[in-house]
């Protein structure tokens, strides 16, 4: 990494990338048959693969199809499909040595592709923390919960459109109550004419 600060925008879309990377070498390598794989990872895209064994494949709109076809595999093996959610399984081992490099916890090597676990996790405030978002949320969990977010959005409208509403009446009270105050003030002007009249 040069001298310069990347921000956390930047550092995500890198970590995106080197995610995307790796995942296309490691569908190659199914590819290939599970025999040695033709490109070997750089440490950031093991970290990559490590930290997101486990977690859903496909991110997206629901129904889109990717434009890549890439070359004949057979994934379905690496692949648990739960509901409408598609999770990355573990791929067997094919080096040992690769295990070892992949649970380190930062990559500390001076290519420009290291990423470190922690500055993903602090700079980037759309990413939570993995022990609090859930790993699997179904179709018809998230459709639940955006109605009842929406019903309550609904509600507090209609509470801020009755606080409006009174808002109005109380302007009108206040507004008859100074009408009536200076009708008052008229009668007691045409009293006190009367009077020096008389």
């Amino acid at each position: 990494m040069s001298g310069q600060k990347r921000t956390w925008q930047q550092v995500k879309i890198k970590y995106k990338n080197i995610l995307q990377a790796a995942i296309k070498k490691k569908n190659h390598i199914s590819g290939t048959g599970g025999g040695p794989p033709t490109q070997d990872f750089t440490t950031a895209e093991e970290l990559a693969l490590d930290l997101n064994k486990g977690k859903p494949v496909i991110e997206g709109i629901q129904g889109g199809t990717a434009t890549d076809s890439g070359p004949a595999r057979d994934t379905g093996l690496f692949i648990q499909v739960d509901g409408n959610t598609l999770t990355l399984l573990e791929p067997p081992d094919y080096n040992s040595s690769r295990e070892a490099t992949s649970t380190a916890a930062e990559c500390t090597s001076a290519d420009d592709e290291t990423v470190s676990l922690d500055s993903r996790r602090l700079e980037d405030p759309d990413i939570g923390q993995p022990d609090k978002q859930p790993r699997n949320i179904s179709s018809q969990t998230v459709r639940y919960l955006y109605t009842t977010h929406l019903k309550r959005q609904i509600e507090l409208t209609e509470v801020k459109i009755d606080v409006k509403k009174r808002k109005l009446q109380d302007m009108d009270l206040e507004m008859q109550i100074k009408r009536n105050t200076l009708r008052k003030l008229e009668l007691e002007i045409q009293k006190l004419e009367r009077e020096l009249q008389a």
